[in-house]
């Protein structure tokens, strides 16, 4: 029987630091999941279990129990990527309240801004200014999403076997570009932004909102 003791040690520390990477990700520590390292940790246990006809029963109830917790990991290393994106993750939910709190509160504490007057301006006679268009060049896509959506898409490419070298900038440039033409057509406030997969592509779908 062949020896993989070593081998599924070293599979459970890795386990362990892939866990600790998607945690600290979750937590808004870093900026990208370890997507790459769990790709190569499943691989790692799926050739380990092909060979499982000459394993030892010992070693190999440990290597069942380890692909079971990779399941169960990667399953709610999913189920919280997709919450994420949807923005219904708990973290997300409490950091949006917070910052819509703490702008409700520095919007009541400002003084009201006033502008002076010249002196021709104080002899004209008052006019009502009609109000202002939307600019087309406003932002109805918030940073936080786009970056969700390109985390998104990025993923969803690996998954297709698209490459993978897409520039953030230059993504949330062009969707900023797409919502702001969207916005200007339906006359909607915001524009949502989702990653779908059809026949094989990795694709990035629009959607008004007049929220």
């Amino acid at each position: 029987m062949e020896d993989i003791s070593k081998d599924v040690a070293a599979l459970e520390r890795q386990l362990y630091e892939v866990h600790k990477g998607f945690e600290q990700y979750f937590l808004g520590n870093e900026r990208q999941w370890p997507e790459a390292e769990r790709e190569a940790l499943r691989k790692k246990i799926n050739s380990l279990r092909d060979r499982a006809r000459l394993i030892s029963t010992a070693n190999k109830f440990r290597l069942n129990t380890l692909h079971q917790r990779f399941i169960s990991y990667d399953q709610m290393w999913t189920r919280t990527l997709k919450q994420i994106e949807e923005g219904t993750y708990h973290r997300d939910v409490m950091k949006a309240k917070r910052k819509a709190a703490k702008a409700q509160a520095e919007a009541a504490a400002a003084p009201p801004k006033v502008e002076q007057a010249t002196p021709a301006a104080e002899a004209a006679p008052a006019k009502r200014e009609a109000p202002k268009p939307r600019p087309a060049a406003g932002s109805p896509v918030g940073d936080d999403h786009l970056k969700r959506v390109f985390d998104t898409y990025v993923l969803a490419r690996r998954r297709t076997g698209e490459s993978t070298r897409v520039s953030l900038d230059s993504l949330s440039k062009q969707l900023q570009e797409r919502a702001a033409n969207i916005v200007a057509k339906h006359g909607c406030n915001s524009v949502e932004f989702k990653v779908v997969i059809k026949d094989g592509k990795a694709l990035i779908k629009a959607q008004p909102k007049k929220d």
